[in-house]
């Protein structure tokens, strides 16, 4: 059986976070679980000014004894969303005083996305915060081979009717590669992603009898294919449908409340682009829309296109795709629901993307790559910190009849 080197996420091992001179905070607008020992340890803390501010904005749920144990307790922000923690020079005043040691888990692993699969150890990073923003979009040669790490066999002509799971580490590198297949357009390659991750979950149901490393074979074999590329051009481009849609997610997501001046610069921006503005007709602002992508859009990154593909690599690797993080986290009634989780990063993709463009245009010619890790972290912030968004967004796709690799990729395609 030939030996294959896996594609991990090495590069979170590079992350070092910068404190008080970071351009945003972690400490505003989240809820912030505080794990058992933390508060325990917490509790046990010398009177003073620290243990009072403790006592009064660390409170326990009602259900404390029953929850788990990473969820034991929270930290109750002040009115204006910040952690009542945070200093005026902006630092921890726990860590502050009694050390990183004293850091409760959620401050300590942030922004890693911690897990062991099979027995090593990822730290993928959420892009909410700049510094791993940055490490992740602007890196060109973010996955460095690493010869002879983490070698794992597997046979490429077994035909037998082993658990999809047991393929985990074969599908994801299949993926990774095709995100980086750079004959497809970005937007072809999200597509094809997508028929992949539907066709996986056809076979985890039952409903397509194939096994698995004859279907890898297959699929690669499959895009190869000129009448691939054909038949992918035939899906239109909907420029109206992409720009309600966008303009739809960002009125969900205002309508949640707590934006940061950051987040509201960013729609600022993206109005402007797009010249959205009262009384100015929709057709000129779809328009607007269509030059912003054509004109500095995909010019940008067409010079830049490690930033795309660096962002759904990194997402691939975050929610464990394409089982989910929690089937790795010992949630014993896990079930992996590929498809949607396709979906849900999808969904989020043509968020960042619709502000990219807005944002893009009104830069023009000065947009440049600290704009986009700007946009993607303020966003990626206020979308996937926020559980009931992410819902809302999902049904409000499912509502127009969106929720399908055709569907989606209308709206990823201009």
């Amino acid at each position: 059986m030939p030996q294959h080197i896996l594609t991990l996420p090495e590069y979170a091992e590079r992350f070092r976070c910068i404190g008080a001179a970071c351009e945003d905070t972690c400490c505003q607008g989240w809820a912030v679980p505080v794990d058992k020992n933390s508060f325990e340890k917490y509790q046990s803390l010398p009177p003073g000014r620290l243990q009072q501010l403790i006592d009064a904005r660390i409170k326990q749920g009602d259900n404390a004894q029953h929850q788990a144990a990473e969820h034991h307790a929270s930290i109750e922000l002040l009115p204006d969303g910040v952690c009542p923690f945070l200093s005026p020079d902006r630092l921890c005043m726990i860590q502050a005083e009694y050390g990183e040691s004293y850091l409760c888990r959620t401050c300590t692993v942030f922004p890693r996305s911690p897990r062991s699969i099979d027995g090593i150890t990822e730290n993928p990073l959420t892009l909410s915060c700049p510094e791993a923003a940055r490490l992740v979009l602007c890196d060109l040669n973010l996955l460095r081979p690493r010869k002879g790490i983490y070698q794992r066999k597997w046979d490429d002509t077994a035909h037998n009717q082993l658990p999809l799971r047991f393929y985990f580490w074969e599908i994801r590198e299949a993926a990774i590669r095709l995100i980086r297949q750079r004959r497809f357009a970005f937007w072809e390659r999200l597509f094809l992603l997508g028929i992949f991750a539907r066709r996986l979950d056809a076979i985890a149901r039952g409903e397509l009898r194939r096994d698995v490393p004859g279907f890898l074979r297959d699929f690669a074999s499959a895009t190869d294919s000129p009448q691939l590329r054909t038949s992918m051009r035939a899906i239109p481009s909907d420029p109206a449908m992409q720009l309600e849609m966008v303009v739809r997610l960002v009125n969900l997501r205002s309508s949640l409340g707590f934006l940061t001046p950051r987040m509201i610069e960013c729609l600022e921006h993206f109005a402007g682009g797009i010249g959205s503005q009262p009384g100015i007709p929709m057709d000129s602002q779809i328009a607007a829309y269509q030059t912003a992508f054509s004109r500095y859009y995909e010019p940008f990154f067409r010079k830049h296109p490690h930033m795309l593909e660096n962002y759904i690599s990194n997402e691939i690797f975050r929610l464990a795709f394409p089982f989910g993080k929690s089937l790795f986290t010992g949630d014993s009634k896990a079930v992996p629901d590929i498809a949607k989780l396709y979906e849900r990063m999808i969904i989020q993709f043509v968020l960042i993307k619709g502000l990219l463009i807005g944002n893009a245009a009104y830069h023009k010619r000065s947009f440049t790559t600290n704009h986009v890790v700007d946009v993607v972290q303020t966003a990626f912030r206020h979308f996937e910190h926020s559980p009931k968004f992410l819902t809302n967004a999902y049904e409000l796709l499912a509502q127009r009849g969106l929720i399908h690799p055709q569907g989606l990729a209308i709206l990823v395609r201009n």
